[in-house]
């Protein structure tokens, strides 16, 4: 038989295990929420004639202190565009910069883009 500190000390290290699974699973909850609200709050400014998409996203780097990652022979980013927005979120921005033809994930600082149709055969595959 199990005497009764041999049952209270199991139950006190399943306790233990539980809340330190809980404070881990909070951190990291948290964690998400303030990686997402960071890149979907920031404002920018942008006002640029005749500027290519790569002139502009590295004027969004230096504004908003973001990193993008992009492969140059699946985005055009020699395409020139007009810009003018004085403090819109920078997924407005974007979606105006590159409609639907390019997906666009937000990792914290990190903006990862894609050509629209890679990201659905990347999602499809397990």
């Amino acid at each position: 038989m199990y005497s009764l500190w041999t049952v209270h000390t199991v139950h006190a290290k399943i306790f233990r295990a539980m809340r330190i699974s809980l404070f881990l699973i909070l951190i990291s909850a948290l964690q998400v929420i303030a990686g997402n609200s960071f890149s979907q709050n920031t404002r920018l400014s942008l006002n640029m004639k005749n500027s290519s998409i790569k002139e502009v996203l590295l004027q969004i780097e230096n504004q908003g202190k973001f990193q993008f990652l992009y492969n140059n022979q699946l985005i055009d980013v020699e395409r020139k565009v007009d810009l003018n927005f004085e403090n819109e979120k920078i997924e407005i921005i974007l979606k105006e910069l590159f409609g639907s033809k390019v997906s666009i994930l937000y990792r914290d600082r990190y903006i990862i883009l894609a050509p629209s149709d890679e990201i659905t055969v990347q999602q499809q595959k397990p």
